[in-house]
């Protein structure tokens, strides 16, 4: 399908990144980020982070691995 689009000239944008785009708009307009790419790429990068630690640690509970493998 994908391959499909791209042939009649779609653009396809996986929703990771799509979303992420529209994540960082709202940290500008709430105040937490300044406009600059910098301060932008760290609020990514930590709350990247974040989720991924917290993926791990629901990962490790699940499969009954209490502090990791």
């Amino acid at each position: 399908m994908v391959v499909e689009r791209r042939r009649r000239g779609c653009v396809v944008v996986p929703d990771v990144v799509a979303n992420s785009a529209t994540n960082a708009w709202w940290w500008v307009l709430y105040g937490e980020v300044t406009a600059d790419a910098a301060t932008s790429l760290a609020e990514v990068r930590g709350t990247r982070e974040a989720a991924r630690e917290l993926g791990e640690a629901r990962r490790d509970v699940l499969l009954h691995r209490p502090g990791g493998a």
